[in-house]
């Protein structure tokens, strides 16, 4: 389907403010059930966070063999036929924003999703505020790529064909993070 420049950057904005929006009232929501099943100020130690962190990381290399559970459904293509095209945009984008809704079978996200129950409502928010508009943002990337005459399926496909060296990315990430916050305790005692 052949869309207007104009009516396409649009629908981007409508698809980054959406994915953006609706990963704030997840993440808020989320934040806020978790602040609710644990009553009080939660100061979660750093080593839960980095075991947490080390946890996901075990499962993106396969040294734990668990796959993450994940919603094996992509969001429906017949969206772009049934509604016009900011409206399509605006159903993509609050539903990818959210995370959970669609096909996501990295380990990482989970670690994303633990932080949020335990981070409040406001930290929450922000987080998968974040995490939304961090999904959202590639769409406008690859628009300008292609606006440009670059090859983005080159750049765009990248997780899905190199899918081992991203749960890889994904893993050395989460090892650092672990690496911090198990080492934390440990140093800013040796700080103090």
């Amino acid at each position: 389907m052949k869309v207007a420049r104009r009516v396409w950057y649009r629908c981007i904005v409508a698809y980054i403010g959406a994915s953006t929006v609706a990963g704030a009232v997840f993440g808020g929501t989320i934040g806020l059930l978790g602040s609710a099943v644990v009553p009080g100020r939660l100061l979660v130690p750093s080593t839960v966070f980095g075991l947490a962190a080390l946890a996901c990381a075990l499962v993106e290399l396969h040294v734990v063999p668990v796959t993450p559970p994940f919603c094996a459904r992509s969001v429906p293509q017949e969206w772009w036929r049934r509604f016009r095209p900011t409206y399509a945009a605006i159903a993509y984008g609050a539903v990818l924003g959210i995370g959970v809704t669609t096909v996501i079978p990295f380990a990482a996200f989970y670690f994303v999703l633990f932080t949020v129950v335990l981070a409040g409502p406001l930290g929450g928010a922000l987080i998968l505020a974040a995490y939304g508009f961090g999904r959202a943002v590639p769409v406008l990337v690859g628009s300008l790529a292609i606006s440009r005459g670059l090859d983005v399926a080159a750049v765009a496909g990248w997780p899905i064909t190199n899918r081992p060296r991203a749960h890889m990315a994904c893993a050395t990430v989460l090892i650092a993070v672990a690496s911090i916050l198990l080492l934390y305790p440990l140093l800013s005692g040796a700080l103090v």
